[in-house]
């Protein structure tokens, strides 16, 4: 019956083969072709130092025949220092140069704010470092796992074979990899848990970490991303303590293994076809259960958004957001909270002391619109237009820099959680503000072609 009722519009509207199609799906759409706009624009005739750095990482991901002779040049420097390691003490400090370029693996490290100081952030340590979504995967014995698992590991067999390991080792360093990476599984989160804020939330004193973790080094760990607190939070201390473990256990030659793939793993969106491939059949189709590859273009915007996305929702805000558009939309915001506020004051059903306190909230509530109102540092090294593996390093040790100067007191508002490029109206708890990114104010919600009423029922 479904199908006879809903014949012709299911043949005018076939299932998309890259995801499914909405409204804010339109905008992201539309959000994503001013980008690529830009970007253009920015490697022809660049409008200062940021577009300058954005045009020439776009042309240098466009030049695909530059990427295959790049091959894995790009992170020969890091895996250089992964093949020096020697002895355990080595391991620690190779963990922690990875996360300063943007490659998290042990753990993940990240700013967030503190559940008991709303007015900062702090460095929180959480489980990580393995390559696949669900820490489940590793331990069920369901034959579907178990296929995957195998798909899984000739991923990683290809991975490890495209950054050195020779051919007659594959297996025996693949499961190695596997095994390292089922001993953090076995005492990690289930993804409900790890995704609860509350359970991440334990603060510790940063002088207590070395003796606890003295095989992690963990103070050089914070001192090598910039982190000068007396403060993070660690709220597993069972899965630290096995990986502190886990560094004099394991055979270095057992982490080199590790640490190589999860560089090559991190990196392969970016390096060489035989890279992207490899990447694509096993992330894209096995666990995303795409069938079609995206374009390059396509794959070069997503890359800049991760590597460099406030450096380009900046460019972004400032040229689909024009100033008399902010002026307007801040006169409307302030007109909307009047009329609420007006209408608690008119309110027969509230408490006088309820009114007050509503009163007190709508006051207080901030309102954000276009781009962060905390401007990011964006001095970075030149990318040019030779290596576009290599300006992906770049751009990811700068915005992880960024990332952990959130850190500290005073420094919780320094970004907001979405960038402006990314269609969204979002409420940032912590900080009481309501956020409208620029890429909102956009048709078909937005338009020229509104008048005030329409705007303001938009808004």
């Amino acid at each position: 019956f479904h199908d006879q009722a809903n014949a012709a519009w299911l043949k005018a509207n076939p299932v998309p083969q890259v995801g499914a199609v909405t409204a804010l799906g339109q905008l992201a759409d539309n959000a994503r072709t001013q980008q690529r706009q830009l970007l253009e624009r920015a490697m022809t005739a660049p409008q200062g130092k940021v577009q300058k750095l954005l045009g020439d990482f776009w042309a240098s991901g466009l030049d695909e025949a530059a990427v295959e002779a790049d091959g894995s040049r790009p992170i020969a420097p890091l895996l250089g220092r992964i093949n020096a390691i020697k002895k355990a003490k080595d391991i620690p400090a190779s963990i922690a140069a990875l996360h300063q370029v943007g490659i998290p693996v042990a753990f993940n490290f990240a700013p967030d704010v503190d559940l008991k100081a709303l007015d900062r952030h702090i460095g929180y340590f959480m489980q990580g470092g393995m390559g696949l979504p669900d820490p489940a995967f590793y331990t069920r014995t369901d034959a579907d796992t178990v296929a995957l698992m195998g798909r899984y590991r000739a991923y990683v067999k290809q991975i490890l074979a495209l950054t050195g390991t020779p051919a007659n080792k594959l297996d025996a360093e693949s499961a190695l990899v596997i095994q390292l990476e089922t001993e953090l599984a076995r005492n990690a989160q289930s993804v409900a848990g790890i995704n609860n804020p509350f359970n991440n939330y334990a603060p510790v004193s940063t002088k207590d970490l070395n003796n606890r973790y003295r095989n992690l080094q963990l103070d050089a760990f914070l001192k090598a991303q910039g982190v000068n607190d007396d403060l993070v939070s660690l709220s597993d201390p069972a899965l630290f303590q096995q990986l502190n473990g886990l560094i004099t256990r394991l055979p270095a030659d057992q982490w080199k293994a590790y640490l190589r793939w999860r560089v090559g793993d991190a990196m392969a969106p970016y390096l060489s076809r035989a890279y992207r491939d490899a990447e694509f059949e096993f992330r894209g189709r096995v666990l995303r259960g795409q069938t079609i590859a995206p374009t390059r273009p396509e794959q070069v915007l997503e890359a800049i958004n991760v590597a460099a996305g406030p450096m380009l929702g900046h460019e972004y805000a400032a040229a689909y957001v024009s100033r008399d558009a902010l002026r307007q939309a801040g006169l409307m915001v302030d007109q909307i909270r009047e009329a609420q506020i007006a209408a608690v004051k008119r309110s027969t059903w509230m408490s006088a002391e309820a009114k007050s306190e509503a009163e007190a909230k709508l006051a207080a509530l901030k309102i954000e619109i276009g781009k962060p109102l905390r401007d990011l540092d964006y001095t970075v090294q030149p990318m040019g237009r030779g290596s576009f593996g290599g300006n992906i390093l770049i751009a990811s040790t700068w915005r992880h820099a960024q990332e952990m100067k959130r850190i500290g007191k005073g420094n919780a508002d320094r970004r907001w959680d979405v960038l402006p490029q990314q269609p969204a109206l979002s409420y940032d708890l912590a900080q009481n503000r309501l956020i409208v990114t620029a890429a909102a104010l956009q048709g078909p919600i937005f338009t020229d072609a509104d008048g005030l009423p329409g705007k303001f029922g938009a808004y």
